[in-house]
């Protein structure tokens, strides 16, 4: 069995196809027999992904600190409750001159 990077042609368009993606490293460890770099492919995958996952984090907490530090802060006062209608001062409906013609 050559080696996988030795100095032949083939096994070097094979480690250049393995670096392509994780399927065509496993296809190369299945063709060249290789477990081991099934495995690397399989690790290296996984570390790119949580080293993905701690840049979207960070950058998540960024924002919202930043959306807390610089959106304004209004207070919200106290509202009167609205006045219900009674029998005799009709129902709460808009009048037509307030209705802006909607």
């Amino acid at each position: 069995m050559p080696s996988l990077f030795g100095p032949d042609e083939r096994t070097a368009q094979a480690a250049d196809t393995a670096k392509e993606s994780v399927v065509a490293a496993h296809l190369v460890a299945e063709r060249a027999g290789a477990e081991g770099l099934a495995d690397s492919a399989n690790g290296a995958y996984v570390h790119g992904m949580g080293v993905a996952l701690l840049v979207c984090g960070v950058a998540s907490l960024v924002a919202a600190l930043l959306a807390g530090a610089f959106l304004p802060n209004t207070p919200q006062t106290a509202r009167k409750p609205p006045e219900r209608s009674t029998p005799d001062t009709g129902p709460d409906m808009v009048t037509p001159r307030t209705d802006a013609g909607q």
